[in-house]
């Protein structure tokens, strides 16, 4: 295999600034590779920086979202214990209006026994 090297080939990714690939000749090439390189630093900082910016501000939203679904669970709670409340309040009426019901029909037998109106 005639003019094949052994090397494997690297594939050089999109990120990586293409001064990698040509030799550093002078000082100033320095120079600007380091200016380069802590240009990618800061980038990557300030992208890191913001990323944690955005989670805390979602660690926020989520412990906010937290409270309002307990709020809305409490007040959940809160209406049926109100609707068990009513249910127990109509239960007690319609007793009581069962018993003045029995009570009333029962008047009305004695004395329509009697002959009274």
């Amino acid at each position: 295999m005639a003019g094949e090297d052994n090397k494997p080939h690297v594939k050089r990714s999109k990120v990586e600034p293409a001064f990698l690939d040509s030799p550093i000749k002078s000082k100033t090439d320095i120079n600007s590779t380091m200016d380069m390189i802590l240009k990618k630093l800061l980038d990557v900082h300030d992208l890191a920086k913001s990323t944690k910016i955005n989670t805390e501000s979602m660690q926020l939203e989520l412990t906010a979202i937290r409270a309002d679904i307990n709020t809305i669970d409490n007040k959940i709670s809160e209406a049926e214990q109100r609707i068990s409340d009513l249910e127990d309040a109509r239960i007690k009426s319609d007793k009581e209006l069962l018993f003045i019901s029995y009570f009333y029909d029962f008047h009305e037998k004695k004395h329509c026994r009697r002959g009274r109106p």
